[in-house]
């Protein structure tokens, strides 16, 4: 509750101090300041946008219904510290943020706003249908674009092992090894 009030703050030094020790928190004690965590994603300051994109990223889905939208406009932020905490943060809460989420990550990474293998990494966070739109991308992509073909195969390390897609992730990333 201390933290919550502090945030208040005219200090963007204390705002951002009180929005990463909310972070360090964690769950369950840090879900009571969801609200703050919100209110924080449209902060003037760049880095407390950042830092709020990274808390609301370590509740998970229980952040989802009330965050996801604003972590979503912030995929656009001028800033690319918030961009790529904002693409985490989307990533930690699976695949509860909906369908919509694949083709504005798909566009951050032909865009190249965001790192390649933070985008490849939330969308196999995603679930299976992230895993099988990489698995489509690294079928196209020529050889000589190796940056992306390497963000995607490393990215699929993170592929659920106990999904029924599992076979044909490794079935790509053997193709792609010779």
């Amino acid at each position: 509750k201390l933290l919550i009030s502090l945030y208040r703050d005219k200090d963007a030094t204390l705002r951002e101090t009180c929005i990463n020790s909310l972070r360090l928190i964690g769950l369950p004690e840090a879900a009571e300041a969801l609200e703050t965590l919100v209110q924080a994603l449209s902060d003037r300051e760049s880095q407390i946008r950042a830092v709020a994109a990274w808390a609301i990223g370590k509740l998970g889905d229980v952040a989802a219904h009330k965050a996801s939208r604003r972590l979503v406009e912030l995929l656009k932020d001028s800033f690319w510290k918030v961009r790529t905490s904002a693409c985490i943060a989307l990533g930690c809460m699976g695949d509860v943020v909906g369908p919509s989420l694949h083709s504005i990550l798909v566009k951050c990474l032909k865009d190249g706003s965001i790192n390649k293998v933070v985008v490849c990494e939330t969308l196999v966070r995603l679930g299976q249908r992230g895993e099988q739109i990489l698995i489509d991308i690294l079928k196209k992509v020529p050889n000589i674009n190796y940056s992306l073909k390497a963000a995607i195969i490393q990215s699929l390390e993170l592929a659920d092992a106990d999904s029924p897609s599992i076979d044909f992730v490794i079935e790509e990333l053997f193709r792609n090894a010779a």
